[in-house]
Parts: C-alpha cells; sequence; structure tokens
C-alpha cells in the first residue's frame, strides 16, 4: 500500500518548501508533475549512451522501432533512438537496432547473455521521469546520513545529471533493500512550474525495519 498527496497551487508562486518537508516520511518518493505549458526539451536526447556487449534486452520494454539495414553500423543506431528513445538493442552480424522507449533506471527490464548484440542506454539523466512524473527526492531506511539534511543541502543533488555509478535501486520504489542512500534532485532548489506534487510510502516489510 502506498500513501500519496497531491498539490495543485492556485498561483504561480513557488511551491513552499516547508509544506513539502512536512510531508516526509521514511523511505518517501516525492515527484512532480510539470504543468503542461512548459516547454518540452527533454536534455536526455544530448545525453551519450552507455555501450554494453554482449547483453541484449529479453523483457520489460516496449518496442519503438526496428530497422534492418544493410552496414548498419552502431552509431548510426544510436541516431535512430531519438527523444522519446531511452535504449536500443543492435546486431552488425545482423544489421539490426531496435530502439525502446524505457529509460535504464525502469522497473522491470530484463537482459539475457548475447554475444552476437550490444545493448545501450541513454546515460547521466537531468532528471529522472516516469510517466509524467518527475523524482524528487527518496528517502533510504537504515543509513548513517541525515534525510532532513540532504533535503536541505544542494551540495547533496544526486542528479543533473545522474551519474553511472549511482544505484538504479534507488531510483525507484521497488527493491528497497538493494538501495544504500538517498536521493535528491536539483528541482528541489526551484520549484517553479510545477502542477501537482504528491508523496509515496511503502508499505514496510519486517527487513526494512
Amino acid at each position: 500500500m502506498g500513501l500519496y498527496f497531491w498539490y495543485v497551487p492556485i498561483t504561480d508562486r513557488p511551491v513552499s518548501r516547508t509544506n513539502l518537508v512536512a510531508l516526509t516520511v521514511l523511505l518517501t518518493l516525492f515527484q512532480l508533475e510539470l504543468c503542461a505549458g512548459q516547454a518540452s526539451v527533454d536534455a536526455e536526447s544530448q545525453s551519450s549512451f552507455k555501450i554494453v556487449p554482449g547483453k541484449r534486452l529479453s523483457s520489460g520494454v516496449t518496442e519503438i522501432e526496428t530497422v534492418v539495414r544493410e552496414g548498419l553500423t552502431l552509431q548510426q543506431c544510436a541516431i535512430l533512438c531519438k527523444v522519446e528513445c531511452g535504449m536500443f538493442d543492435f546486431s552488425a552480424s545482423f544489421n539490426v537496432c531496435t530502439t525502446f522507449r524505457e529509460r535504464n533506471y525502469d522497473y522491470g527490464i530484463q537482459l539475457s547473455l548475447d554475444t552476437g548484440w550490444t545493448w545501450a542506454y541513454k546515460r547521466r539523466h537531468t532528471t529522472i521521469t516516469n510517466e509524467g512524473w518527475t523524482l524528487v527526492f527518496r528517502a533510504q531506511a537504515k543509513t548513517s546520513v541525515s534525510a532532513y539534511n540532504t533535503w536541505t543541502d544542494p551540495q547533496a543533488t544526486t542528479d543533473n545529471p545522474v551519474e553511472d555509478s549511482f544505484p538504479h535501486a534507488c531510483l525507484r520504489l521497488e527493491y528497497y533493500t538493494s538501495c544504500d542512500r538517498h536521493f535528491r534532485s536539483h528541482v528541489i532548489d526551484s520549484w517553479v512550474n510545477i502542477d501537482k506534487a504528491r508523496s509515496a510510502a511503502p508499505k514496510l516489510m519486517p527487513d526494512m525495519l
């Protein structure tokens, strides 16, 4: 079960940080939905790719398109991965490039070993998004670092961009015990163009207490 909070400002002034801090609970996910009128420039379209030879996607992804072309290269496949694309599979042996919508941090992605293929995904994301929401803060249990101090410290920001070494488990509300740190977005320092905000807390299991 999750606890959700929705906030819709009635003015164009920034959302009160104090009000949102009051909603912070242990292992909380804060997400924002940006106003529809905000410029839809996708910074991820400028991201470089992490190349992983010997693997390919097997399930948990949504295909955008498959291109089969003689002499197709890895670089050409990367160009085919446009704004809506988060990752792709490429095979030089079969001259195939398949693009997918999901980002590397999305839950449910499954990979398989295959020496004839290469998996690649966009990296160094400016923000972490899911279904129109932007992850702003995630507090993790059983860490030595204060969640409040992380929230209030701009130097503790972990996106813009997200480093490759940052655990994917800390970008989701799954695999709670696999995460060992808090997540803080740079959005916290600029509460503008926000239409809604919500918080969520998972049902605590014995190993999380």
